[in-house]
């Protein structure tokens, strides 16, 4: 089974909700990137299973996670050519509160020069004309529009293989929406989730230095990854991220902005609801 997305979704709280089933084994780093990077995916499935999945032991069950899989038709093709029967998850946000947990999300990873979401929205469309994968982090708005991408997913897969849920219902039923998910996987279902650690929580960073940093393409990045082995790079990744991430809550969004955001999406949200045959949000 794979999560193929959305971004801020809650995708990693539903990864590791499903690790805790005790036949079935999630990826241990926190994007499975092997259908997504062609280089990657070049080097082979092993290769990739020793990385993501090497001490899953006799689990009966894998599950992987890759927030921009449902936005790369290349990536869902590289996936259709491994296992046809896959098993898709696709979650959900209501695309507004995405979006705008989005760019939150890019400002405490460095990824997001601008300081107020209204002038990033209104950069979006020329900063994807100029470089698509540059600001692939900062597509906000284009990675709420789920009807386009789910179209893609729905073109690769048969329905029977794509559970489409979102972040609502997973927060008001996680163990209800997981035991579904088992059961879809072949494991017993008979299994109740802990939901007491949050997962990926958004916050403000506490060094914007320390942020642009630890990006994968810096000076130091590269100079860490000659050092150090992977598994020891995730976990000092996962420690300077967390000490470098104070809690807070982030500003009520501006409501003309949120006005204008819910009229803009109110016709992809009714697409979206048509294609999945129910309604959402």
């Amino acid at each position: 089974m794979i999560i193929a997305g959305a971004a801020k979704a809650g995708t990693t709280s539903l990864l590791r909700y499903l690790g805790q089933h005790p036949e079935v084994c999630p990826q241990r780093e926190p994007e499975f990137t092997y259908f997504v990077l062609e280089e990657q995916h070049a080097r082979g499935y092993e290769a990739a299973f020793e990385r993501y999945f090497g001490d899953c032991g006799c689990a009966s069950a894998i599950v992987a996670k890759n927030v921009g899989l449902m936005y790369s038709p290349d990536g869902l093709r590289r996936l259709r050519s491994h296992n046809p029967a896959m098993q898709v998850v696709v979650l959900l946000r209501h695309p507004v509160e995405r979006s705008y947990s989005h760019y939150w999300y890019a400002r405490q990873l460095g990824h997001e020069p601008l300081a107020s979401f209204e002038r990033a929205i209104e950069a979006e469309p020329d900063r994807l004309r100029s470089n698509r994968q540059k600001w692939a982090r900062c597509a906000y708005l284009e990675r709420s529009d789920y009807a386009r991408h789910l179209e893609t997913v729905y073109g690769m897969f048969p329905r029977p293989q794509i559970t489409v849920a979102t972040t609502e219902e997973l927060e008001k039923d996680p163990t209800g929406l997981c035991r579904t998910l088992c059961r879809r996987l072949g494991v017993s279902a008979d299994f109740t989730v802990d939901t007491s650690l949050r997962h990926n929580v958004t916050g403000v960073s506490r060094s914007s230095f320390l942020a642009r940093a630890m990006r994968p393409r810096t000076r130091l990045a590269r100079a860490v990854r000659t050092v150090l082995p992977r598994q020891v790079r995730a976990v000092v990744y996962a420690l300077l991220l967390r000490s470098n991430l104070r809690p807070a809550r982030r500003p009520e969004m501006n409501r003309a902005t949120r006005a204008s955001l819910e009229e803009r999406f109110s016709p992809m949200i009714a697409r979206l609801e048509e294609m999945v045959g129910r309604s959402l949000w």
